[in-house]
C-alpha cells in the first residue's frame, strides 16, 4: 500500500474516531479513573532479562515480586501510586505513570516523583516530550492507556535518566480531563501548525566493511546510532529555513538510506524545500524530487511512524531514490525550508492520481512478464530485486549478479552456490519460481535462524491491474506457515514485488519454521488481472503444485506453466536489498518458530 494512501487511512480513521466522541464534551463529573505505575527493567542477576515488569495491575505478563500501590483518581484529586521491587533495579527500560481513560482529546496534571524517598521532581525535564498521550500497555490498548510525562524510555522520550530504584512514587494532581471536544483539527478541519519541529538528517551506511552498519543516526536519541556520527540538528518553524548535517569521522564506504526528518505528530499536508550539499558541494540539481512522495511518515529510531516525517531528497537502497547513486561522502547537509504544516482536514485519497500510473508505465494486460524468487541472508547473501540498480537483472559488466547467489569474503564478493528458476508470467495462473543446490559458508545462520528476506520480484509494473495471490513458501521441500502474510513491498513503488519475510517490517516479520540453511526455496504463486488465461490452465483445470519428495531433498514438481528452459539460471542473493534497521525496538516472535534477540517494548 502506497505511503500517500496510508496518510488517507490514518486520517479518516482519526477522523472517525473524533466524530464517534463529539457528543460527549467533558468527563461527568465525579468519575474516578484507575492510575498505576507501568514499568519494565532488568532484576540483578542478569542484564537484558527484563526481571522486573509492571505492565498493568492485572497484566499476565507482569513479572517479580513487585509491590504495587494503585489508586482511582478524580479531576481536583492527588493521589500517589507506586512500584517497591524485591531488589534494587539493575536497569529501566521504561517506567511512566499510567492513566485508564477513553476517548481524552484535552488532559491538564501536576507530576511529582520520588525515588528511594528523594523528591527527584526537579531533575525531570518535562518539556522533553508530551505531557500525555496514548500507548497501550499490559492488560490496556492504545485506547485507554494514557502514559503521562516524567518517566524514562530508553528507545523514546527520556524526561529523566534510567532511573535505579528500590522504590519509585509518582505523585498526580489531575487537574481537568476532557472527553471529546470541539478542537477543529480532531473535528475534521484544517488547522496550520507553526511549530516549531525537530529537524534532524536519518541516516545508516557502511563504516570499513561491507554491510556492516557501522554508521547509523536514527535519531538524536536513539539506542541503535552507531559511528562517531557527529549530528547538527534544529528546531525548525513555518517560514524559517535551517540546515542540518551529519559529519563522519571517516568517509562512509556505502549508504543504505539517508534523509531528512522532521518530528510532528498529526500533518495531513507539508510544503517544504530541501537543498543537498555533500561535502561542499551543492548537488541539489542532480535531486529527483519528483522520484516519490514529497513527505511521508516512516519511523525511526526513538520516534514511531506516528511521529516521524520524512522528506524527498535523500536515498533508499531498497525504496525511493532521490539522489540516483548511493552517496558517498563525509559530511551532508540538507538545507530545509518550511513553508506550510497542516493537521485536520479531509486529506484527499491520492490513490486515485497514482493508479493506473507507474513510472514503470502502464501493464500490457494481454502481455508477458517475468517473476523471481529473492533473498536476503543474516550473512548478507543475497539475490535482489530484478530492477535494483546495482546488481538487478538489466545492469551490465562483468560478473552477472543477479543471476547468481552473491556472498561476502570481507569486503569481497563471492559467489555461492545455487541454481535459480524463473518464470515467464503469460496470463492468468498458477507459477513457481525456485533456487535449487544451495551451499552457504559455515556460519551463514550463526547469528539468527532464519532469513532477513524472503520475496518474488516481478516486472510487472505497480499499478493494481494485476494481483497475485495465493502465495506458497517451501524451504528444503517443506511448506512454511507464512502467518498473516505475504504482502505488496511499500517500498516498491514501480514494481509489483510481493513482501514474505523482512525483519524490519512488522507486517511479515515473523514465519514459521524453516530449516536452515537452505539447500532448496520455492515461491508458488496465482496471478489474476490479465485479458487472458495462461495456456496449459486454460486447457485444463489447474492442477494443485505436487507433494514434496519423500527423501526431503528440496525437489519439488512445479505447478505448470512454469519457466522455460531458458530462463533457469545460476546463483542469486540480494544485497543492495538490505533493508535499514528503522525501528530499534524489535518483537519477539509469538508461536512463529524463533525468536528475535533483542528487547522487547512493553
Amino acid at each position: 500500500m502506497k505511503k500517500t494512501f496510508k496518510k488517507w487511512l490514518v486520517t479518516l480513521l482519526s477522523a472517525m474516531m473524533v466524530f464517534s466522541s463529539l457528543t460527549i464534551t467533558a468527563a461527568a463529573e465525579g468519575e474516578e479513573y484507575d492510575l498505576f505505575i507501568g514499568f519494565g527493567g532488568d532484576d540483578a542477576e542478569e542484564s537484558g532479562g527484563w526481571g522486573f515488569q509492571f505492565n498493568s495491575p492485572n497484566a499476565d505478563n507482569n513479572v517479580g515480586d513487585i509491590q504495587a500501590v494503585t489508586e482511582k483518581i478524580k479531576v481536583g484529586e492527588t493521589k500517589t501510586v507506586s512500584l517497591t521491587l524485591p531488589a534494587e533495579t539493575l536497569h529501566t527500560y521504561w517506567i511512566a505513570p499510567v492513566l485508564v481513560a477513553e476517548g481524552v482529546s484535552d488532559l491538564s496534571v501536576d507530576v511529582q516523583v520520588s525515588i528511594d524517598g528523594n523528591d527527584v521532581t526537579g531533575d525531570v525535564d518535562f518539556a522533553a516530550g508530551d505531557a500525555w498521550w496514548y500507548e497501550g500497555t499490559g492488560e490496556y490498548d492504545e485506547t485507554k492507556a494514557i502514559r503521562l510525562a516524567g518517566g524514562y524510555n530508553e528507545w523514546g522520550t527520556q524526561y529523566m535518566e534510567s532511573p535505579v530504584f528500590t522504590t519509585i512514587e509518582y505523585t498526580i494532581t489531575l487537574n481537568s480531563l476532557t472527553v471529546g471536544g470541539d478542537d477543529p483539527a480532531e473535528a475534521g478541519e484544517p488547522v496550520e501548525l507553526t511549530g516549531p519541529f525537530d529537524l534532524y538528517v536519518g541516516f545508516g551506511g557502511d563504516a570499513a566493511e561491507s554491510g556492516d552498519w557501522g554508521f547509523q543516526f536514527n535519531s538524536p536519541n536513539s539506542g541503535d546510532n552507531k559511528g562517531d556520527v557527529q549530528a547538527v540538528t534544529e528546531s525548525i518553524s513555518v517560514g524559517e529555513t535551517k540546515t542540518v548535517s551529519l559529519t563522519l569521522p571517516s568517509e562512509t564506504l556505502h549508504t543504505y538510506w539517508i534523509a531528512p526528518v522532521i518530528v510532528a505528530e498529526g500533518v495531513t499536508d507539508l510544503s517544504a524545500d530541501v537543498q543537498v550539499s555533500i561535502d561542499g558541494n551543492d548537488v541539489t540539481g542532480d535531486v529527483d524530487f519528483a522520484a516519490g512522495d514529497a513527505w511521508w511518515y516512516e519511523g525511526t529510531g526513538e520516534f514511531d511512524e506516528t511521529k516521524a516525517i520524512r522528506l524527498a531528497g535523500g536515498y533508499n537502497e531498497w525504496g525511493t531514490q532521490y539522489i540516483g547513486e548511493s552517496p558517498v561522502f563525509t559530511t551532508i547537509e540538507y538545507t530545509v525550508t518550511l513553508n506550510s504544516v497542516m493537521a485536520g482536514g479531509a486529506a484527499a485519497p491520492e490513490e486515485e492520481e497514482e493508479t493506473p500510473a507507474s513510472a514503470a508505465g502502464a501493464v500490457d494486460l494481454d502481455g508477458t512478464y517475468h517473476a523471481y524468487l529473492g533473498f536476503q541472508t543474516p550473512k548478507f547473501s543475497f539475490r535482489n530485486a530484478f530492477d535494483d540498480a546495482t546488481y538487478g537483472r538489466d545492469v551490465e559488466g562483468d560478473t552477472d549478479w543477479f543471476n547468481q547467489v552473491t556472498g561476502w569474503d570481507g569486503n569481497d564478493p563471492i559467489t555461492i552456490p545455487g541454481t535459480f528458476t524463473d518464470a515467464e508470467i503469460a496470463g492468468n495462473g498458477t507459477y513457481t519460481v525456485s533456487v535449487d543446490g544451495l551451499e552457504f559458508p559455515d556460519g551463514e545462520f550463526a547469528d539468527q535462524e532464519f532469513m532477513n528476506l524472503i520475496f518474488l520480484s516481478t516486472d510487472i509494473p505497480n499499478t493494481e491491474e494485476i494481483t497475485i495471490s495465493d502465495i506458497k513458501l517451501t524451504v528444503n521441500g517443506s511448506s512454511v506457515d507464512l502467518g498473516a502474510g505475504p504482502i505488496v513491498s511499500p517500498d516498491s513503488v514501480d514494481y509489483l514485488n510481493m513482501l514474505i519475510q523482512n525483519i524490519w517490517n512488522d507486517d511479515v516479520k515473523e514465519l514459521g519454521y524453516y530449516a536452515v540453511p537452505p539447500t532448496s526455496m520455492s515461491i508458488t504463486f496465482t496471478v489474476s488481472g490479465f485479458n487472458y488465461d495462461a495456456e496449459a490452465q486454460a486447457e485444463e483445470p489447474t492442477e494443485a503444485p505436487a507433494e514434496p519428495a519423500d527423501d526431503n531433498s528440496g525437489d519439488t514438481a512445479p505447478a505448470e506453466p512454469t519457466s522455460t528452459d531458458d530462463t533457469k539460471k545460476d546463483g542469486g542473493a540480494n544485497v543492495g536489498l538490505i533493508v535499514g534497521i528503522v525501528a530499534a525496538v524489535v518483537v519477539v516472535a509469538g508461536g512463529a518458530g524463533f525468536v528475535v534477540a533483542k528487547k522487547k517494548k512493553k
